[in-house]
């Protein structure tokens, strides 16, 4: 399971990475994290093409979009 605050830490890393705005979800894509400028909302990762998902022990614990 990947708690708020690992979440908080990989969106502000990546985000400083890529100069964009993020929003880290849970494998369900319930919000954990996301920048200022965007609201904290459940994304629909079937609709979300480009979701980056990353994982722990084999399994996907979360994604970047």
């Amino acid at each position: 399971m990947l708690s708020q605050q690992i979440a908080d830490k990989i969106r502000a890393k990546i985000s400083a990475l890529v100069s964009q705005e993020l929003r880290v979800t849970d494998a369900l894509g319930e919000p954990l994290s996301a920048t200022a400028s965007l609201k904290p909302k459940t994304v629909n990762l079937t609709e979300v093409r480009w979701a980056i998902p990353f994982a722990y022990g084999g399994s996907t614990v979360g994604y970047i979009v």
